[in-house]
């Protein structure tokens, strides 16, 4: 994870960023787009949203973003 963090970290720093088929290809890229999702579904949980349609929100995210290797 500590990876992730510093690209991110120096892509918003205006520095090189890691390409999106890069992330995808790392497990831990995946595992972070996959906690990503989780937490902005448990946000959104929070905010009042149904049940169903964030956890098929949730899952078509990290279904998108963060597909299983092939």
């Amino acid at each position: 994870m500590k990876d992730i963090f510093l690209a991110l970290a120096r892509m918003l720093a205006g520095g090189e960023s890691v390409g999106h088929e890069e992330l995808q290809k790392s497990s831990e890229g995946r595992e972070f787009i996959r906690r990503s999702a989780a937490s902005w579904g448990e946000a959104h949980l929070a905010a009042g949203g149904e049940p169903g349609q964030v956890a098929a929100a949730v899952e078509a995210t990290t279904t998108f973003y963060a597909p299983d290797p092939t």
